[in-house]
């Protein structure tokens, strides 16, 4: 087995991901947790005997996707109000918590972290995990505010694997580790309005 991600097709956002044998194996995963593939990119995977019923694949790219079945939807059957976005994340967060609790939970993570670089105590160096104790990636300034169970989860993982991992279950979502400078800041500002620092 190896770690299987499915991407959003225009951000390449990890939308769901895991240990699997294969794409298809991931991707009934993916629907079986209930996890949101609108936008995945699915192209030209082979979905022969996949049990997709249920799925939420709006906007989804199976360009060239082999044996699609017919119980897959790209429209949900009948006509629903989507709840908003920080929602469906706070739902997916809680899911991926109740799955992986040994995985460390970082409270309003990126309203935390952009208090941090806003304040001058920390930069956000997106070309490097860690560069000291207050330069970091985005991924390394999850493992650092998720404290000494953030250090054990990367040591065991990897930095990026740890990093995705404290995200899901901090945010229900897993932000591009690979982004600018400008651009994951930019992101991070508007995760942040969405959260709440208590304390």
């Amino acid at each position: 087995m190896s770690l299987v991600q499915i991407k959003h097709r225009f951000t390449a956002a990890v939308l769901f991901e895991g240990e699997y044998d294969s794409r298809r194996a991931c991707l009934e995963a993916a629907v079986k947790a209930g996890a949101d593939l609108a936008g995945a990119n699915l192209a030209g995977a082979d979905l022969a005997r996949a049990n997709l019923a249920g799925a939420y694949l709006a906007g989804a790219d199976l360009t060239g996707a082999r044996n699609v079945p017919t119980d897959a939807q790209a429209e949900p059957a009948e006509p629903y109000e989507r709840k908003p976005a920080h929602e469906r994340y706070a739902e997916r967060a809680a899911r991926f918590r109740e799955r992986n609790p040994e995985v460390p939970v970082v409270v309003a993570l990126d309203a935390k972290l952009l208090t941090i670089l806003d304040s001058g105590r920390g930069k956000l160096r997106m070309d490097q995990w860690h560069t000291c104790k207050t330069t970091h990636c985005r991924a390394g300034w999850a493992v650092t505010l998720a404290g000494d169970a953030g250090k054990a989860l990367e040591d065991k993982h990897g930095s990026q694997r740890a990093g995705t991992l404290i995200y899901r279950a901090s945010t229900g979502r897993v932000p591009h580790f690979f982004a600018s400078d400008e651009r994951a800041l930019e992101d991070i500002r508007e995760q942040a309005a969405t959260q709440r620092v208590d304390g």
